[in-house]
Protein backbone atom coordinates (compact mmCIF):
# COMPACT_ATOMS: atom_id res chain seq x y z
CA UNK A 1 0.00 0.00 0.00
CA UNK A 2 1.27 3.06 -1.12
CA UNK A 3 1.12 5.53 1.39
CA UNK A 4 -0.85 9.04 -0.05
CA UNK A 5 -1.75 12.69 1.37
CA UNK A 6 -4.00 12.94 -1.81
CA UNK A 7 -6.37 10.88 -2.92
CA UNK A 8 -7.37 9.19 0.28
CA UNK A 9 -5.19 6.19 1.36
CA UNK A 10 -7.99 4.06 3.37
CA UNK A 11 -5.85 1.22 6.12
CA UNK A 12 -6.26 -2.37 4.97
CA UNK A 13 -8.84 -3.46 7.16
CA UNK A 14 -11.04 -1.15 8.31
CA UNK A 15 -14.34 -0.94 7.15
CA UNK A 16 -15.60 1.77 5.31
CA UNK A 17 -19.75 2.80 5.92
CA UNK A 18 -21.80 3.05 3.26
CA UNK A 19 -22.86 6.14 1.31
CA UNK A 20 -26.20 6.03 2.54
CA UNK A 21 -25.49 4.84 5.93
CA UNK A 22 -23.19 8.45 6.51
CA UNK A 23 -24.11 10.48 9.18
CA UNK A 24 -24.08 14.50 9.82
CA UNK A 25 -22.13 15.65 12.59
CA UNK A 26 -22.29 18.24 15.44
CA UNK A 27 -18.23 19.16 15.58
CA UNK A 28 -18.25 22.76 16.66
CA UNK A 29 -15.54 25.61 17.01
CA UNK A 30 -16.09 28.95 19.18
CA UNK A 31 -15.05 31.75 16.81
CA UNK A 32 -15.21 35.68 17.75
CA UNK A 33 -17.41 37.80 15.47
CA UNK A 34 -17.10 41.68 15.23
CA UNK A 35 -19.02 42.18 17.93
CA UNK A 36 -16.25 40.89 20.53
CA UNK A 37 -19.11 37.81 20.92
CA UNK A 38 -18.14 34.47 20.53
CA UNK A 39 -20.16 32.22 18.86
CA UNK A 40 -20.59 28.86 17.38
CA UNK A 41 -19.46 27.49 13.68
CA UNK A 42 -19.23 24.15 11.78
CA UNK A 43 -15.82 22.93 12.23
CA UNK A 44 -13.81 23.48 9.07
CA UNK A 45 -11.48 21.30 7.02
CA UNK A 46 -8.16 23.41 8.81
CA UNK A 47 -10.12 23.17 11.88
CA UNK A 48 -9.96 19.30 12.00
CA UNK A 49 -6.37 19.33 10.88
CA UNK A 50 -4.88 22.09 13.24
CA UNK A 51 -7.01 19.83 16.21
CA UNK A 52 -5.47 16.21 15.13
CA UNK A 53 -2.25 17.66 14.99
CA UNK A 54 -2.57 19.09 18.17
CA UNK A 55 -3.77 16.14 20.00
CA UNK A 56 -0.74 14.08 18.44
CA UNK A 57 1.89 16.40 19.88
CA UNK A 58 0.19 16.13 22.93
CA UNK A 59 0.62 12.44 22.97
CA UNK A 60 4.03 12.90 22.53
CA UNK A 61 3.73 11.72 18.29
CA UNK A 62 5.81 14.30 16.45
CA UNK A 63 3.42 15.75 13.89
CA UNK A 64 6.09 16.43 10.86
CA UNK A 65 6.03 12.55 10.80
CA UNK A 66 2.18 11.80 10.56
CA UNK A 67 0.28 12.11 7.45
CA UNK A 68 -3.58 13.09 7.33
CA UNK A 69 -4.62 11.62 4.23
CA UNK A 70 -8.25 12.30 2.66
CA UNK A 71 -9.98 13.52 -0.79
CA UNK A 72 -9.04 17.12 -0.52
CA UNK A 73 -6.65 18.21 -2.37
CA UNK A 74 -3.34 19.54 -0.31
CA UNK A 75 -1.80 22.76 -0.06
CA UNK A 76 2.15 23.08 -0.52
CA UNK A 77 2.85 21.77 2.83
CA UNK A 78 1.12 18.56 2.30
CA UNK A 79 -1.82 19.59 4.65
CA UNK A 80 -5.77 19.05 2.97
CA UNK A 81 -6.75 23.08 2.04
CA UNK A 82 -9.13 24.46 3.59
CA UNK A 83 -11.44 25.66 1.25
CA UNK A 84 -11.66 23.07 -1.33
CA UNK A 85 -15.08 20.73 -3.23
CA UNK A 86 -16.77 18.65 -0.84
CA UNK A 87 -15.28 14.90 -2.18
CA UNK A 88 -18.39 12.31 -2.78
CA UNK A 89 -15.82 10.28 -0.21
CA UNK A 90 -15.28 12.04 2.70
CA UNK A 91 -13.41 9.43 4.80
CA UNK A 92 -9.74 10.40 6.77
CA UNK A 93 -7.23 8.24 7.59
CA UNK A 94 -3.90 9.44 9.75
CA UNK A 95 -1.08 7.58 9.95
CA UNK A 96 1.78 8.22 12.45
CA UNK A 97 5.16 6.52 13.84
CA UNK A 98 5.08 5.39 17.57
CA UNK A 99 8.19 3.21 18.55
CA UNK A 100 9.29 2.16 15.36
CA UNK A 101 5.72 0.85 14.41
CA UNK A 102 3.39 2.41 11.83
CA UNK A 103 0.15 2.83 13.03
CA UNK A 104 -3.10 4.18 12.09
CA UNK A 105 -6.94 5.62 12.45
CA UNK A 106 -9.55 6.45 10.32
CA UNK A 107 -13.07 6.73 9.82
CA UNK A 108 -15.63 8.43 7.13
CA UNK A 109 -19.01 7.69 9.53
CA UNK A 110 -19.77 11.44 8.91
CA UNK A 111 -20.83 13.10 5.68
CA UNK A 112 -18.23 15.75 5.59
CA UNK A 113 -14.48 15.59 5.70
CA UNK A 114 -14.20 18.50 8.40
CA UNK A 115 -16.79 16.28 10.74
CA UNK A 116 -14.68 13.35 10.01
CA UNK A 117 -11.27 14.98 10.90
CA UNK A 118 -13.02 15.96 14.14
CA UNK A 119 -14.22 12.68 15.06
CA UNK A 120 -10.20 11.45 14.56
CA UNK A 121 -9.37 14.41 16.99
CA UNK A 122 -11.94 13.58 19.51
CA UNK A 123 -10.82 10.23 19.36
CA UNK A 124 -6.95 11.26 19.78
CA UNK A 125 -7.92 13.31 22.60
CA UNK A 126 -9.51 10.00 24.77
CA UNK A 127 -6.41 8.65 23.98
CA UNK A 128 -4.46 11.48 26.22
CA UNK A 129 -7.52 10.80 28.67
CA UNK A 130 -6.20 7.34 28.83
CA UNK A 131 -2.55 8.27 29.24
CA UNK A 132 -3.41 10.56 32.11
CA UNK A 133 -5.17 8.40 33.88
CA UNK A 134 -3.90 5.53 33.18
CA UNK A 135 -0.42 5.93 32.69
CA UNK A 136 2.00 4.10 29.98
CA UNK A 137 1.10 0.46 29.68
CA UNK A 138 -2.83 1.07 29.50
CA UNK A 139 -2.07 3.49 26.71
CA UNK A 140 0.63 1.10 25.02
CA UNK A 141 -2.54 -1.44 25.03
CA UNK A 142 -4.87 1.30 23.41
CA UNK A 143 -2.69 2.22 20.74
CA UNK A 144 -1.63 -2.04 19.75
CA UNK A 145 -5.40 -1.30 17.84
CA UNK A 146 -4.21 1.21 15.91
CA UNK A 147 -0.99 -0.80 14.95
CA UNK A 148 -0.48 -2.03 11.53
CA UNK A 149 0.93 -5.57 10.54
CA UNK A 150 4.58 -5.18 10.37
CA UNK A 151 6.05 -5.08 6.61
CA UNK A 152 6.96 -7.84 5.15
CA UNK A 153 11.04 -8.40 5.04
CA UNK A 154 11.59 -11.02 2.20
CA UNK A 155 9.51 -13.45 3.93
CA UNK A 156 6.03 -14.45 5.17
CA UNK A 157 5.22 -13.19 8.52
CA UNK A 158 5.47 -15.16 11.46
CA UNK A 159 1.71 -16.76 12.34
CA UNK A 160 1.84 -15.51 15.60
CA UNK A 161 1.73 -11.90 14.32
CA UNK A 162 -0.55 -12.57 11.60
CA UNK A 163 -2.75 -14.04 14.22
CA UNK A 164 -2.39 -11.42 16.67
CA UNK A 165 -1.53 -12.83 19.65
CA UNK A 166 0.83 -10.73 22.25
CA UNK A 167 4.26 -12.48 23.66
CA UNK A 168 1.90 -13.24 26.67
CA UNK A 169 -0.05 -15.76 24.79
CA UNK A 170 2.42 -17.35 22.83
CA UNK A 171 2.62 -20.36 25.45
CA UNK A 172 0.46 -23.07 25.42
CA UNK A 173 -2.10 -22.15 22.86
CA UNK A 174 -5.09 -24.36 21.79
CA UNK A 175 -6.30 -25.22 18.96
CA UNK A 176 -10.03 -23.53 19.49
CA UNK A 177 -8.06 -20.57 20.41
CA UNK A 178 -6.33 -20.00 17.35
CA UNK A 179 -9.75 -20.72 15.54
CA UNK A 180 -11.19 -18.46 17.08
CA UNK A 181 -9.08 -15.94 16.24
CA UNK A 182 -8.71 -17.32 12.56
CA UNK A 183 -12.98 -16.40 12.59
CA UNK A 184 -12.41 -13.12 14.45
CA UNK A 185 -9.92 -11.53 11.96
CA UNK A 186 -11.75 -13.01 9.22
CA UNK A 187 -14.58 -11.58 10.00
CA UNK A 188 -13.24 -8.91 10.54
CA UNK A 189 -10.85 -8.06 7.76
CA UNK A 190 -13.28 -9.26 5.09
CA UNK A 191 -12.58 -8.10 1.82
CA UNK A 192 -16.61 -7.10 1.64
CA UNK A 193 -15.71 -4.94 4.76
CA UNK A 194 -12.79 -3.15 3.36
CA UNK A 195 -10.22 -6.40 3.89
CA UNK A 196 -7.46 -7.51 0.82
CA UNK A 197 -7.27 -11.15 -0.41
CA UNK A 198 -3.78 -10.76 0.57
CA UNK A 199 -4.53 -9.95 3.79
CA UNK A 200 -7.22 -13.30 4.14
CA UNK A 201 -4.64 -15.31 2.44
CA UNK A 202 -1.62 -15.03 5.07
CA UNK A 203 -4.94 -15.14 7.37
CA UNK A 204 -5.12 -18.98 5.94
CA UNK A 205 -1.86 -19.69 5.76
CA UNK A 206 -1.21 -18.51 9.09
CA UNK A 207 -3.86 -20.69 10.48
CA UNK A 208 -2.63 -23.58 8.57
CA UNK A 209 0.81 -23.18 10.20
CA UNK A 210 -0.20 -22.43 13.64
CA UNK A 211 -2.56 -25.78 13.47
CA UNK A 212 0.30 -28.02 12.15
CA UNK A 213 3.04 -26.41 15.42
CA UNK A 214 0.97 -26.71 17.83
CA UNK A 215 -0.13 -30.43 16.62
CA UNK A 216 3.54 -31.56 16.95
Amino acid sequence: MKLTRFPLCWPDGWKRTAESDRKNAHFWRASRGDSGVYMKRSLTVTDGVERILDELRHLGIDADDSVISTNVPVRMDGLPMGKATEPRDPGVAVYWQRGGRQQSIATDVYKRVADNLGAIGASLEALRTIARHGGPQILDRAFRGFAQLPERSGGPLNWRAVLEFSSSEYEELSRDQIEERFRELSHRHHPDKGGTDQHQADLNRARSEALSEIGR
